[in-house]
């Protein structure tokens, strides 16, 4: 079986290509990075390495690589030719695959040859995503015909994966827990997939949101609240109690939402989210909070790890002083090197905070007004936001 995989970055790699080549996937890589590339096609597989206290490894083999801006006709053939196609290249970048993918979709589609396409990113139904995108660049009758043979397949992910150079090599460090669900109730007949190290259900939905409210909102908590107040690394934010205090209250409120939305199992959930923080804890890990922090204008959106918990806490009529501590704080993350941040802070500085935040996270007036006083606040004092004698008091 033949799967390709648009991406191979740390999740790319360190991720979905090993659990591919160990469901006995032949991988092909299409990414841009000349250095991986060739890597990868020099020793037909790549290592990864766990960061766990013995630093074991694992080899992932029987893999190629194309550079796909180089080489879009290889790239097109070896699409038209896999048995399934997957992608982990960041939210923002899957506009981009769009034309080729549709075109390789057309192609096998006029063949009769069906295929599963999953996007594994950090975001809700990042594959009906992936197929809006598709779809914008096709025309009507290219839609029926991917309708009837392209099956975009969404999933949940769950793995940090970094990596480093040793020798000239890239590698990649991932952490040995790991999460990948699929939505089953969907795929394409016949179309292979992972069966094995892989949850296949029929409602993906709680896990999608589970990852993102829980295991992406509280390292994105710590990222915020850790740069407004100088910490250089997520491992370094949590050594402050109080950070830890902070994060938690935010994340048992969120723990609420899918105790009365889903009628999930409450202790389960506080057992979900301790071994979350345990694995942020990492202390194999040197996790820098301006990695976790970058595109704050996307993290901010309404869907997204921290606004979208607290809309819905909110339409249950959960307070989440934590959470609105939290926002303030990524709205006064002003790192000049990430330019989303520079973008958000020209925002506020022409516009102010509460139409910043209006705009942006798309929260009511109330809502809006109340983090933008705890914004104005957090910028004269950052120490004010660890003064949780008044989180009960902040709604």
């Amino acid at each position: 079986m033949k799967a390709i995989h648009f991406g191979a970055g740390n999740i790319g790699r360190g991720f979905i290509g090993q659990i591919l080549s160990q469901n006995g996937f032949d991988i092909t890589f299409l990414d841009n990075n000349r250095a991986i590339i060739d890597q990868i096609n020099t020793n037909n597989g790549y290592p990864i390495q766990y960061l766990d206290r013995q630093k074991s490894t694992f080899w992932v083999k029987n893999v190629s690589a194309i550079d796909s801006g180089q080489y879009p006709r290889s790239s097109l053939e070896a699409l038209v030719a896999a048995d399934l196609i997957t992608t982990s290249v960041g939210v923002n970048n899957l506009k981009k695959i769009a034309p080729l993918l549709k075109e390789a979709l057309v192609h096998r589609a006029q063949k009769q040859k069906s295929v599963n396409i999953l996007a594994n990113e950090n975001m809700i139904n990042a594959s009906t995503y992936l197929k809006k995108c598709v779809y914008q660049t096709a025309s009507l009758a290219e839609q029926n015909l991917l309708h009837q043979y392209a099956t975009f397949v969404n999933t949940a992910i769950d793995r940090q994966a970094l990596s480093f150079h040793h020798n000239d090599q890239i590698i990649a460090a991932v952490e040995p827990y790991y999460e990948w669900v699929i939505d089953s109730s969907v795929v394409q007949p016949g179309g292979p997939l992972p069966q094995n190290n892989v949850v296949l259900v029929d409602n993906i939905q709680p896990y999608i949101e589970r990852k993102l409210y829980i295991v992406n909102a509280s390292h994105a908590a710590l990222a915020y609240v850790g740069y407004l107040l100088g910490y250089s690394t997520i491992q370094q934010a949590m050594h402050n109690p109080q950070i830890d205090q902070l994060v938690q209250s935010f994340i048992t409120t969120n723990l609420q939402y899918f105790v009365q939305q889903y009628q999930q199992s409450l202790p389960q959930l506080q057992q979900f989210a301790a071994q979350t923080m345990q694995r942020h804890q990492n202390p194999q890990l040197t996790d820098p909070v301006t990695r976790v922090g970058r595109a704050p204008i996307r993290k901010l959106q309404k869907n997204d790890r921290l606004v979208g918990p607290f809309l819905r806490t909110e339409q249950l009529q959960l307070p989440n002083p934590g959470g609105q501590r939290i926002i303030a704080s990524a709205y006064l993350y002003n790192n000049p090197d990430d330019p989303e941040a520079v973008l958000l802070q020209k925002k506020i500085a022409a516009q102010g905070y509460q139409a910043t935040i209006q705009e942006v996270s798309q929260l009511s007036t109330t809502a809006a007004h109340q983090i933008a006083l705890l914004c104005q606040r957090y910028y004269q004092d950052p120490q004010q936001i660890l003064d949780l004698r008044e989180v009960n008091n902040d709604c």
